[in-house]
C-alpha cells in the first residue's frame, strides 16, 4: 500500500511538473509600447475628508 501511494505521488509530481512548465510558445511582440496609466487603489469611500467649519471649542478642564 505504501508503495501505491509513493509511486502514485511521484507520478503526480511529475504531472504538476509538466503542467507548471506552461505552453513553451514565446510570448507575442507588441508593435506599441506600454504606456504609463494612472492607477487608483481602493481605500475607502473615495469622499475627500470633510473639513470643519468652525474650529473645535476648548474645553477646560478644572
Amino acid at each position: 500500500m505504501k508503495r501505491i501511494l509513493a509511486v502514485t505521488l511521484l507520478l503526480m509530481s511529475f504531472a504538476s511538473v509538466a503542467l507548471a512548465d506552461g505552453s513553451g510558445l514565446p510570448p507575442v511582440k507588441s508593435t506599441k509600447p506600454p504606456q504609463a496609466e494612472v492607477l487608483r487603489l481602493a481605500d475607502g469611500s473615495g469622499l475627500p475628508p470633510v473639513k470643519p467649519t468652525k474650529p473645535p471649542e476648548r474645553t477646560v478642564s478644572a
